[in-house]
């Protein structure tokens, strides 16, 4: 599935799994005050998001959401896409735990001022393009 950000309508959006993909990734995450840079000045998410659920009957506190907009104004260096890669796992990770979702494969390419994200799950690839930080 194809997906342009400047086009991504979540309702109307009937797989589940890619919904769950788009909430986790541009759901604003708190971040902790060492993962926030020098130039934000106020945090963003919702300093209550922390969800005790049961994950193969272990029980966890997950936040949902990514970091992403912390990147708003990063130098789109070569070091960005590993960042991204790292936040977008992440991001994904209570999906993964849960076995909700397999483990996918994250390629991160730059386009411009904008990134494009291609997740390659076991069955599946979600192809995310014209992310503007």
């Amino acid at each position: 599935m194809i997906l342009n950000c400047d086009d991504i309508d979540i309702a109307l959006i009937k797989d589940p799994k890619v919904k769950a993909v788009l909430i986790c990734l541009f759901t604003d995450a708190r971040a902790t005050a060492d993962e926030l840079p020098s130039y934000i000045q106020e945090n963003r998410g919702w300093w209550g998001d922390g969800i005790e659920v049961s994950i193969n009957d272990k029980k966890e506190l997950i936040s949902w959401g990514s970091l992403l907009w912390t990147l708003k104004r990063a130098k789109m260096s070569g070091d960005i896409l590993t960042t991204v890669r790292e936040q977008i796992k992440n991001a994904l990770n209570p999906l993964v735990k849960s076995g909700y979702l397999a483990e996918p494969q994250i390629t991160v390419s730059k386009e411009g001022d904008r990134l494009n994200f291609v997740l390659q799950f076991e069955n599946e690839t979600i192809d995310i393009q014209g992310v503007e930080l």
